[in-house]
C-alpha cells in the first residue's frame, strides 16, 4: 500500500476530516490533502507527529510493516532459547528514508522550477507592459503634436479672420466717414494771444459742399463751458479763431503742493548737476500742462442744421507758452541757511507775483512771497562776480560769472532758511511766479544739503520755469 493510501486510510479510520487532522498536528489542510493524493510526502518531523498521533510505528505508518496485532503466546519448550522480537527491517527503513529524501528533493526542484516559471512570467508581463507603455507614449506624443498643429492652424485662421474683419470694418468706417464727413480737410494751430494771454485756436477747414446760405460754427467744450466762433468762408476755405483762457484748463479744486514730488538728477556741463521735475507727480495742485478739448461743428445750409463731433483740440501749454530761465548765484552758507542771488531775464511787467516754497525732503517748511525788482540794464553786483572755489586737477578754482550789462532782468537777494530741516534730508526751494496773463510757472530754485560740507551748498544753478495748470488754493 502506498504511503498516500496509508495516510488516507488511517485518517478515515480515525474518523477525522483533513482540516481536523491538520489542526491536531499543526499543518495546513492543503498539506494533508497533498499527502493523501500523492502530490508530496510528509517531512520526517511530520511523520513522527503522525506516528505519535495514531499510536503506531513509522514503519507501520508508511506501510513498511503490517498492522500490529496481539498474537497468542507461543508454546515452546522451557529450555528453548528466548528470541528477541524483531523490529522494522533496517533495509526497508533505509529505503524509506532514501525515498523520503528523493521526494523532498523532487519537491524542492518542483518548487524551484515553479518559482523560475513565475519570475519568467512576471518578466514577460513587465516587458509587455513596458512595450505597451512606450507605444502608448509615442501615440500620445503624436496626438499632442497633431493637436498643437491644429491649435496653431486655428489661431492663425482666427487671427486672419480677425484681421480681415478689422480691415473690412476700417474700410466701411472710412467709406461712411467719407460719405458723411462735412469736410475734405480740417486742421488747427495753437498760439498765444499776446494781448489777452489766452490760447488762440485757429481752425482751417475745407467744406465738401458750399452754397450761398452755408453757415459754419465751431465750438470747443471744456466741462460745462464752451467757446464758439463763426467760420469765415473765403475761396472755398472756412477759417475760425477761438480764444481759450488758460484758467479754463485748471482742475476744479486742489490742495497746496503735497509730498508727491519727484526729482531727477542728471549730469550737466562741467559736472554740475541739472534737475528736472516730473509734472505728473505733483498731485491735484498741479496737473500736466496738456488737455484735450472736444470740438463740435454746426453746419447750416438752407435752414437745416447738421451737428457733428469732429475730434479734439489738444492744448499743450508747454508748447505754446515760452519757458522762463532763472539763475541762482550762491553767496554764503552758515547756521543751516543759504544766501544767494536770484536772477531771471524778462520784460518789465511780465511778472506780477512770485514766491519761494521750501522743502526738507518731502516735508514743506515754509513759503515766502518775494518782491522782485526789475532793472533794464542789470549787472551782477561786485560781490557776486566771483563764485565760491572748488577743487580741480590744477588746484583750487573759482566759478566765473558773467560781468557787464545783462539786459532787462528781475532779481532779488534771498536767504533760504533750512534750520528746521531734518538731518540728512535733501533740501529743495521751488520758485513759483505768475505772469501778466495770470499763467503760473514753476521750477527749482535751489537744491542741496547745506549742513554737509562736501555737498552742493555753494554751487550755481540754472533752471527752467515751465507753465503749469494751477487750481486756486
Amino acid at each position: 500500500m502506498k504511503i498516500s493510501e496509508r495516510l488516507y486510510e488511517l485518517r478515515r479510520k480515525a474518523g477525522l476530516s483533513q482540516e481536523e487532522l491538520a489542526e491536531k498536528i499543526g499543518v495546513s489542510r492543503q498539506a494533508v490533502g497533498k499527502w493523501e493524493n500523492g502530490a508530496s510526502v510528509p517531512e520526517l518531523e511530520k511523520l513522527l507527529s503522525l506516528s505519535e498521533f495514531y499510536g503506531i510505528g513509522i514503519g507501520e505508518l508508511i506501510g513498511a510493516e503490517p498492522p500490529s496485532a496481539v498474537p497468542p503466546p507461543p508454546s515452546e519448550p522451557e529450555d528453548a532459547p528466548v528470541q528477541e522480537s524483531s523490529g522494522p527491517d533496517p533495509a526497508a527503513l533505509e529505503d524509506l528514508l532514501q525515498s523520503l529524501g528523493e521526494n523532498q528533493r523532487a519537491g524542492n526542484l518542483r518548487a524551484k522550477k515553479q518559482r523560475k516559471y513565475l519570475w519568467c512570467a512576471l518578466a514577460a508581463v513587465l516587458g509587455a507592459t513596458i512595450v505597451v507603455t512606450v507605444v502608448l507614449f509615442v501615440r500620445l506624443a503624436d496626438l499632442q503634436s497633431r493637436l498643437s498643429s491644429l491649435n496653431s492652424l486655428l489661431v492663425f485662421t482666427q487671427n486672419s479672420l480677425s484681421d480681415s474683419i478689422t480691415r473690412m470694418q476700417s474700410s466701411v468706417a472710412g467709406l461712411l466717414e467719407e460719405q458723411y464727413s462735412l469736410f475734405t480737410s480740417l486742421d488747427y494751430t495753437l498760439s498765444l494771444d499776446e494781448d489777452s494771454g489766452s490760447i488762440l485756436v485757429t481752425i482751417t477747414a475745407v467744406p465738401k459742399t458750399l452754397t450761398d446760405t452755408t453757415d459754419i460754427r465751431f465750438t470747443v467744450h471744456r466741462g460745462k463751458e464752451s467757446f464758439s466762433a463763426e467760420g469765415i468762408i473765403e475761396d472755398g476755405v472756412c477759417k475760425a479763431e477761438l480764444l481759450i483762457p488758460p484758467s479754463t484748463l485748471a482742475p476744479g479744486s486742489g490742495t497746496d503742493l503735497t509730498l508727491a514730488l519727484r526729482l531727477y538728477e542728471s549730469s550737466g556741463n562741467g559736472g554740475i548737476p541739472e534737475y528736472n521735475l516730473d509734472y505728473s507727480a505733483y498731485g491735484s495742485w498741479l496737473t500736466p500742462a496738456t488737455d484735450a478739448l472736444p470740438l463740435t461743428v454746426y453746419f447750416t445750409d438752407g435752414g437745416a442744421v447738421t451737428q457733428r463731433d469732429v475730434g479734439s483740440i489738444v492744448v499743450g501749454l508747454d508748447e505754446i507758452l515760452p519757458s522762463r530761465r532763472l539763475n541762482w548765484y550762491s553767496g554764503s552758507a552758515q547756521d543751516g541757511s543759504v544766501t544767494g542771488l536770484l536772477v531771471m531775464k524778462g520784460d518789465s511787467g511780465s511778472v506780477t507775483s512770485a514766491r519761494v516754497i521750501v522743502y526738507s525732503g518731502l516735508q514743506k517748511l515754509y513759503d515766502q512771497d518775494l518782491a522782485l525788482s526789475w532793472d533794464e540794464h542789470f549787472a551782477l553786483p561786485e560781490e557776486y562776480l566771483h563764485g565760491p572755489t572748488f577743487s580741480t586737477a590744477d588746484g583750487q578754482a573759482a566759478l566765473v560769472r558773467p560781468a557787464g550789462d545783462l539786459g532787462g532782468a528781475y532779481s532779488q537777494e534771498l536767504t533760504l532758511d533750512f534750520s528746521d530741516a531734518a538731518e540728512g534730508d535733501r533740501l529743495l526751494a521751488f520758485l513759483e511766479l505768475t505772469d501778466e496773463h495770470g499763467i503760473k510757472y514753476l521750477g527749482i530754485l535751489f537744491t542741496g544739503r547745506p549742513r554737509e560740507e562736501s555737498d552742493l551748498t555753494l554751487r550755481d544753478f540754472t533752471h527752467v520755469l515751465r507753465p503749469v495748470l494751477d487750481a486756486e488754493n
